[in-house]
């Protein structure tokens, strides 16, 4: 992390920390010290040094539940995942509807295949945030895989709501799209693969073709046909730097890494 970064950060948590006045200088500053740290080391997936700031984060400030979460994060990355579960709950005992903090539980459960408690507790998170938008995103990608028509719907019904929320967001828009298409419902496709283009009127050369090829039967209420080319249109987006803003949007400043720090 560049040095600049570190202090926006540290900026920011000096005025979340000491505006609060639960700390006596000195303790904030190490709290911050140490979070910043950790923070640092996990933007560069130095997963050593990042669970020694955290573990001292949390000799610091016991009572707050950054040091644990961000320690569960650092054990997701390291594989362990049954030392990532304890400190996350750990975690929730202190904060227990945070949303980021519940996320990334859930991505243990994923991860021990255990996908129904993760989808209750996202659940949980949804009525509590029912606009955090990574929880709606992953959620509605969980259901979107479901053998049973009805859940298939709630996952399109959720990423809807993402697009909504954020229509901007081309990665969330084009999985949208595909899963219309396998829902058999090509002119709902066709509708949000047109607003895409008022979004980014000049798509790379390559993918012009499969663009209009795409959309064509999809106004046609061809879908099978449309599938294949509407797939090499996205996968020709997926390098772009569009593509990629709009995928760390949805997963959170973890990037393509498994969980978000808090």
């Amino acid at each position: 992390m560049k040095t600049c970064q570190i202090f926006l950060i540290m900026s920011m948590m000096v005025v979340q920390f000491l505006g609060c006045g639960s700390y006596d200088k000195q303790k904030s500053l190490d709290m911050l010290t140490a979070r910043t740290m950790g923070l640092a080391h996990l933007e560069e997936n130095d997963l050593p040094n990042a669970e020694t700031a955290f573990k001292q984060l949390i000799s610091i400030a016991p009572k707050e539940a950054l040091g644990y979460a961000n320690l569960g994060l650092v054990y997701i990355r390291m594989g362990n995942y049954e030392s990532a579960e304890e400190q996350l709950k750990k975690a929730l005992i202190i904060a227990p509807i945070d949303p980021e903090i519940q996320l990334n539980l859930a991505e243990v459960l994923i991860l021990t295949n255990r996908e129904d408690q993760a989808v209750e507790l996202l659940e949980e998170t949804l009525r509590h945030h029912p606009d955090h938008i990574r929880t709606l995103y992953k959620v509605g990608q969980i259901y979107a895989r479901s053998q049973e028509q009805p859940i298939r719907l709630k996952g399109e019904h959720l990423l809807t709501k993402v697009v909504t929320f954020l229509p901007t967001n081309i990665t969330a828009r084009l999985e949208l799209i595909d899963l219309l298409l396998r829902h058999d419902k090509a002119s709902q496709a066709a509708g949000f693969l047109e607003e895409l283009k008022k979004q980014i009127p000049e798509f790379p050369d390559e993918a012009n073709k499969y663009y209009e090829e795409s959309l064509d039967y999809m106004l046609n209420s061809k879908t099978n046909e449309a599938l294949p080319p509407f797939n090499i249109f996205r996968n020709i987006l997926k390098p772009t730097p569009l593509f990629g803003a709009g995928f760390d949007e949805l997963k959170g400043i973890g990037g393509p890494l498994i969980g978000t720090p808090v």
